[in-house]
C-alpha cells in the first residue's frame, strides 16, 4: 500500500478510538520514516511540539482537545504543515471550520484506504518539494557567499542601474553599498 513519497516523511496520527487507532498504526508504521501517535488533541499537540512531524492526520471530536483546536494552534506556528482531518461527521460546520483554518484535506469515516494514501502521498510530495526548495536556497546562498569572498561582484538591472555589490566591489571602487545601489555603473568608470 506504500505510496512513493511516504518513506521520507514523519507522520503524526491522532485518533481517540482505540480499535481504529491500532488498525491504522499497523498500516502506517512501515509506510513512513517515523510515526507518532496520540489519542487526543492535547497529546497530539505535545507530540507535534516535540517531534515537528511533516504531516498530521487527526480525528475531529476527541477528549481534552478536539482536532480542530489542536490544528489551529499548530497552524498558528507553522501554516505550511499539511493536515488531514478524518471524521465520522458529515457536518458542513466542521468542514467550514477546517477550511477556514487552512486544513489541507477532509476525509469521512470510514476512511477509504486508497483515498487516504492518495491524499497522504500528495501531502508528502508537498513536504518534499518544500524541503528541496529550502536545500536549493541554502546551496545558492553558499555559492553566493563563496563568490562574494573570492571575486569582485556587481549586478545591474536592464537599465544598467546597480542592484547588488559585494564588499570586494565596494573596497575596490571606494564607494559604500548605499552610494552604489540604484546608480548607473558609470559612477565607478574611470575617466581614462
Amino acid at each position: 500500500m506504500v505510496a512513493s513519497n511516504l518513506k521520507d516523511i514523519t507522520l503524526l496520527y491522532i485518533e481517540d478510538e482505540t480499535m481504529i487507532r491500532d488498525e491504522f498504526i499497523e498500516i502506517f508504521e512501515n509506510e513512513v520514516r517515523a510515526l507518532y501517535v496520540g489519542s487526543n488533541g492535547k497529546e497530539g499537540l505535545e507530540l507535534y511540539e516535540k517531534h515537528q512531524p511533516d504531516v498530521i492526520i487527526t480525528d475531529i471530536r476527541m477528549p481534552l482537545m478536539d482536532g480542530l483546536a489542536m490544528s489551529k494552534i499548530i497552524l498558528a506556528s507553522n501554516p505550511n504543515v499539511p493536515i488531514i482531518v478524518s471524521s465520522a461527521f458529515n457536518d458542513t460546520d466542521y468542514l467550514m471550520k477546517a477550511i477556514k483554518l487552512g486544513i489541507q484535506h477532509y476525509l469521512l469515516k470510514p476512511v477509504n484506504l486508497q483515498e487516504l494514501f492518495t491524499t497522504l502521498d500528495k501531502a508528502a510530495l508537498q513536504v518534499l518539494q518544500s524541503r528541496r526548495l529550502k536545500e536549493s536556497e541554502k546551496l545558492l546562498t553558499q555559492y553566493k557567499d563563496a563568490v562574494d569572498k573570492s571575486e569582485i561582484v556587481s549586478k545591474a538591472d536592464s537599465k544598467g542601474d546597480i542592484t547588488y555589490v559585494n564588499e570586494a566591489f565596494c573596497k575596490i571602487s571606494g564607494y559604500t553599498k548605499e552610494e552604489l545601489i540604484g546608480k548607473s555603473h558609470n559612477i565607478v568608470r574611470h575617466q581614462d
